[in-house]
């Protein structure tokens, strides 16, 4: 019940053997591997240094390594990690494509996931017949360039719907244009401008456009918009202000039906269409004089320029293009996913293909961390102490070439932390592992928090009904679901937490809320036998059932503090333990003390007594809060802080 002892090991073979050694240890799965190239780089054949770490009481291992250290160039060393490195990479795409092709088929996987799949992930099942073909024969590459491109049209396809619908929705105000839109193109002498403007300013744009003039033919320095300027079917319906007249086509021209020179508005406003926010306006100007004037109107009114782009023929007829469009496209997609799916069947022996390289991309990546000579080879890492002389007849039958060291590790190492609980606490390494595993050399919380999580999941729980279901679903999960072992040590947990849940359930009489109650007369003897179980009724006692919340509330924060001590003092930190640990394990007591004292008959303990307790308490308290600061004006305000931190205990 504690963190496990661990060793620093040391296996150094024959270069043959290497690949061997490597593949025990995967299977084995005992040792944390580390970084032995760089921190023995004398293996490479450069210095006398060589294995610092090792030749402390390596003995024999040391001669071997010396005996084996003849090593030719560097060079000729230097060329496998370079091969091993180019072999990496493609082995990396190989399975960045895999991840792709297996994810994009996930997508058009049509079971529903249960309530159980939605937590768990279930593991998916092959014959070894199908493992062997998907790691020998599968065509990986072809599976995954039809999947890429079915992928890469489908963001195409998706891309240019968004982008129909965008055109079509931006194209429907325009709809009542009865011209081409190539139409509405600058002339020589007239701009025409698409514009869409708030409806509220439609008023406030025609008016100010009215009030610039434009002179008719024969006078100097005026552009007049010449005849025909104006595109057939967008004329006829506008207005310049009110609805003055000279709006119409005729007034544009600069000349009465006498053929007098007169004097004309600048600009034609036509009215598209309207809705409750905006209008769609087409507006004609003249160029020359006025224009910076129009141009400066059209701004101060809020005017968007609209460009159609490319389009040239009539706003409707664009429209039903895209529309025609936009139905041809889900019969594409359909394509898509009926070729995704046919491939399903092809994912498991993808997922298998992926593990398998997978797991020689692993032993490729220990293979870098080896310290190596031409002929020798130095894998380092972590295990259990006790799992040494296991690991040592795993390798014994390597032909004898092969050596097996162990020690202890210095007080500058950071060993892995492995838990080690019996089976009935092993559970609730789930809870510990939430908050973070202990440091090596600490104290294992798990064997403290399981009673208490125990108790409290039950406590809180308490229906016995339910911590019966609870069980069963529990169990049934263990057996029969095909499950990784994190997903079972979960279930374990809840199985446990329902038994509590039953005992604590039964002393509350609950099953299944007020199932008792409502049993039928023939049931009388059942409900009769369970409510013998029952010693509280918490609806009928709230004090009484808080009173014990409380109670357990504060002996858990108790034991924690008690832990938190004791691993303190081991690290040798005895005085300030004293000082902040201790100061609270004897101030919660003091002021429970006096909580009683107040309230019961302790014995000699009286109310007085308990009052200087507590009042004892807080002043070791305040002094150990006080002692680190430095200010001394300050040290009262961080005693009185410290005491303050008795709020987060209550």
């Amino acid at each position: 019940m504690a963190v496990a002892r661990m060793k620093r090991v040391f296996i150094l073979c024959h270069s043959s053997l290497r690949d061997d050694v490597i593949m025990r240890l995967q299977d084995a799965g005992v040792m944390q591997l580390e970084d032995a190239s760089e921190l023995y780089p004398d293996l490479t054949g450069e210095g006398e240094a060589g294995l610092g770490p090792v030749r402390k009481g390596a003995g024999h291992i040391e001669a071997l390594v010396e005996g084996e250290r003849d090593i030719g160039r560097a060079g000729e060393v230097g060329e496998v990690p370079a091969r091993l490195g180019e072999d990496h990479r493609t082995l990396e795409k190989t399975l960045d494509e895999l991840a792709f092709t297996i994810k994009y088929l996930g997508r058009y996987v049509n079971e529903r996931k249960g309530l159980v799949e939605t937590f768990v992930t279930k593991k998916a099942g092959i014959s070894p017949e199908d493992y062997a073909f998907s790691v020998t024969q599968l065509d990986y590459k072809g599976l995954y360039k039809q999947c890429a491109a079915d992928d890469a049209k489908l963001g195409e396809l998706q891309s240019e719907a968004s982008r129909l619908k965008e055109q079509k929705a931006a194209l429907e105000g325009w709809v009542d244009l009865d011209c081409p839109l190539r139409d509405l193109r600058d002339t020589e002498k007239v701009r025409i401008v698409p514009c869409l403007l708030p409806k509220k300013d439609l008023r406030r744009l025609t008016s100010m456009l009215e009030g610039v003039r434009a002179v008719g033919a024969g006078v100097a320095g005026r552009a007049v918009a010449p005849e025909g300027a104006v595109p057939e079917g967008v004329v006829g319906k506008g207005v310049v202000g009110e609805g003055e007249k000279g709006a119409e086509s005729e007034g544009v021209s600069g000349k009465s039906a006498a053929g007098e020179v007169t004097e004309n508005p600048a600009a034609l406003v036509e009215v598209v269409s309207e809705d409750d926010r905006n209008a769609r306006v087409v507006v004609f100007y003249a160029r020359g004089e006025g224009e910076a004037r129009v141009s400066e109107i059209l701004s101060e009114c809020g005017v968007e320029k609209v460009s159609f782009g490319v389009i040239e023929g009539l706003v409707k007829d664009e429209i039903k293009s895209i529309e025609q469009r936009l139905s041809e496209i889900p019969a594409e997609e359909q394509e898509i996913r009926k070729r995704a799916e046919s491939l399903l069947p092809q994912r498991v022996r993808l997922m298998a293909l992926y593990d398998h390289l997978y797991e020689r991309l692993r032993r490729m990546e220990v293979r870098g961390l080896l310290g190596r000579t031409e002929k020798t080879s130095l894998i380092q890492g972590w295990m259990k102490a006790k799992e040494v002389p296991e690991l040592s007849k795993r390798l014994a039958d390597l032909n004898g070439e092969i050596e097996v060291f162990a020690q202890d590790p210095s007080p500058e190492d950071n060993p892995p932390v492995v838990l080690e609980n019996p089976w009935f606490l092993k559970p609730f390494e789930v809870v510990t592992l939430l908050y973070g595993n202990p440091k090596y050399g600490e104290i294992d919380p798990t064997p403290f928090l399981a009673p208490f999580f125990f108790v409290f999941f039950g406590f809180a729980l308490s229906d016995a009904g339910y911590g019966i279901l609870l069980m069963l679903i529990s169990a049934w999960m263990i057996k029969k679901m095909d499950i990784p072992e994190g997903g079972k040590m979960l279930f374990r947990l809840l199985f446990l937490g329902g038994a509590s849940t039953v005992v604590f359930g039964a002393l509350m009489g609950g099953w299944f809320g007020n199932g008792l109650d409502i049993l039928p007369p023939a049931l009388g003897g059942v409900r009769d036998f369970l409510k013998r179980f029952a010693v509280v009724d918490p609806l009928a006692n709230p004090i009484y059932v808080l009173g014990v919340s409380l109670g357990l509330g504060i002996v858990q924060i108790w034991v924690g503090i008690v832990l938190k001590l004791v691993s303190r003092l081991k690290a040798g930190e005895v005085f300030d333990t004293v000082m902040d640990e201790g100061s609270w394990l004897f101030f919660i007591p003091a002021v429970i003390v006096f909580a009683l004292s107040s309230t019961l008959r302790l014995g000699p303990i009286t109310p007085t007594v308990g009052k200087w307790l507590a009042i004892a308490g807080a002043i070791y308290v305040m002094v150990a809060a006080g002692r680190r600061q430095k200010v001394i004006f300050l040290k009262p305000f961080s005693a009185v802080m410290g005491l303050y931190g008795s709020i987060g205990y209550v």
